[in-house]
């Protein structure tokens, strides 16, 4: 009976059409994560109808079901809706602007801001970035951080899944207003403020994370310019994956302050 007394029941993301009134289907990729969990009958788990950041009104609850399975095979999942219940996202959003990274930083990046709250990723070509994606490779990456994406998603216990953008160019970045606040962080302290100061009363933030070796001056003068406030993650010098996740820590706890006031 030990399989039965999991601490926290698995969450999965579900297509709302595998969704009835009283049960619950998984196939095809939900049906292998779910079985990778050595779901057996009588245990329970969270389904969430798939949705994704800015597909559904923040203020808007999204139902969430909680399953009994009733029966496993290698085809489908049965499970039969014991509850329900309401979510609401937070009311901040975080947009995180990564410099592209090589190897698995990357992924690394996306699946710790998922987990820390961020609404969506942009993957951004730097004057510093060493990986050179071509049309296919930038594809093939995005499919991925999709799916790290949606398995962070559903472990840190989230109602939507974030968006991953496409990659942009830093000037295409800058150029356009991005949503709410725009920060960019930089290691030089004497040139930044507080990202408290800096976020203010801001419910939307975008920050910009630079590569390793940070950005190129030209880079920062043109932010700057374009209304980005310069911010600080701190007195050390962090690496550039550290950056983006200590960037949503940071902003995740200024932010949501006056919600647990």
């Amino acid at each position: 009976m030990a399989h039965m007394l999991r601490s926290t029941p698995p969450r999965f993301f579900v297509d709302p059409s595998c969704i009835s009134a009283d049960s619950v289907v998984l196939t095809g990729d939900v049906l292998r994560h779910a079985l990778t969990q050595r779901l057996r009958p009588n245990e329970i788990f969270h389904a969430v109808p798939e949705t994704f950041y800015g597909e559904h009104p923040a203020s808007r609850p999204i139902e969430t079901c909680v399953v009994r399975v009733l029966s496993v095979t290698k085809e489908e999942l049965l499970g039969e809706i014991i509850e329900r219940y309401q979510v609401v996202s937070p009311p901040y959003e975080i947009h995180l602007y990564p410099a592209v990274l090589k190897g698995e930083k990357f992924d690394l990046v996306v699946e710790k801001s998922v987990e820390l709250g961020c609404a969506s990723i942009t993957p951004v070509l730097t004057a510093r970035c060493i990986p050179r994606l071509d049309d296919e490779k930038k594809s093939t990456r995005i499919l991925r951080w999709e799916k790290i994406a949606r398995s962070a998603a559903e472990q840190s216990g989230r109602s939507v899944i974030p968006r991953i953008n496409e990659v942009a160019r830093f000037e295409d970045v800058v150029s356009k207003t991005p949503p709410g606040k725009p920060l960019i962080a930089l290691e030089r302290r004497h040139m930044c403020v507080s990202i408290s100061k800096a976020v203010g009363a801001a419910r939307q933030v975008s920050v910009l994370i630079g590569p390793e070796g940070g950005f190129e001056a030209h880079e920062i003068e043109l932010a700057l310019s374009k209304r980005f406030s310069p911010v600080s993650l701190g007195p050390y010098v962090l690496r550039a994956e550290t950056a983006s996740i200590a960037a949503c820590a940071i902003l995740m706890e200024i932010m949501s302050k006056d919600d647990m006031a």
